[in-house]
């Protein structure tokens, strides 16, 4: 069902003007649900960062395997003769892929992966562009956590035993 919006047209000199209105002189008037400001924290909720929840591992693995399909349907697809092989890994691959995007979609609409991580998954190569989205994730996640600990603090400082040194 559609919905149509119909929008009050006033001129610049108000609506019983004899002046003939300019091009620039109108402007439209959507209903008060639309043109009213909308307060920051109704948007705090759908712009919050995203944070890895329960369904992060789950959204890694499932990137991984999908990878390790697609690298096998490319190994396959390339050596003559083995048609029967192509099409098994060319349909788990299939029904992988659209599983992976469903997947990291649902992570996404939780914030426990940001959005760009779906459009990564969904360029034309596929598997590779989620599991380099992860891999970049997992590696600013690890540089937080180091900067928060002050640095390379994370790093253990062991003493070496008396007797070694020299």
């Amino acid at each position: 069902m559609a919905v149509i919006m119909i929008a009050r047209v006033h001129t610049a000199n108000g609506p019983g003007s004899n002046i003939a209105p300019g091009p620039l002189d109108r402007r439209v008037d959507f209903p008060s649900a639309i043109n009213r400001r909308v307060n920051a924290s109704a948007t705090a909720g759908v712009l919050r960062q995203p944070v890895p929840g329960r369904l992060y591992p789950w959204v890694k693995r499932a990137s991984y395997c999908e990878l390790a399909l697609f690298s096998g349907l490319l190994i396959v697809w390339a050596i003559p003769g083995l048609e029967e092989a192509t099409f098994l890994f060319g349909l788990a691959h299939g029904v992988g892929y659209i599983s992976l995007v469903i997947f990291i979609w649902i992570a996404a609409v939780r914030h426990e992966v940001p959005y760009w991580l779906l459009a990564a998954t969904l360029t034309p190569v596929g598997p590779v562009g989620s599991v380099i989205g992860i891999v970049y994730l997992d590696r600013r996640r690890n540089q937080e956590g180091r900067d928060r600990e002050g640095g390379h603090a994370a790093r253990p400082t062991a003493k070496r035993p008396p007797s070694l040194m020299t």
